[in-house]
């Protein structure tokens, strides 16, 4: 996964992370210093953590690895509604 987040970050934020980067996101959100915007199924998160003066919205795993980056304005898209 954490190729697909580097990839995210990039063409989402236009960051390029290092896996140093990855390790400050997980050390934020491990230390609460992110802020916890949703909890998902199977154990993921979302947060919104900042990084070389970006706030990013990220998924991370139970675990603690970063999933995904996600677009900017996900945090305030409608769910579509089915029926």
């Amino acid at each position: 996964m954490t190729e697909h987040a580097k990839q995210r970050a990039k063409e989402r934020y236009g960051i390029d992370l290092s896996n140093a980067d990855l390790a400050e996101l997980r050390r934020q959100i491990r230390e609460k210093k992110a802020v916890l915007i949703a909890k998902m199924a199977g154990g993921r998160t979302r947060h919104i953590v900042m990084l070389k003066g970006v706030a990013m919205i990220v998924v991370a795993h139970q675990d603690g690895g970063i999933i995904t980056a996600l677009p900017r304005d996900h945090s305030s898209r409608k769910k579509k509604s089915h029926g």
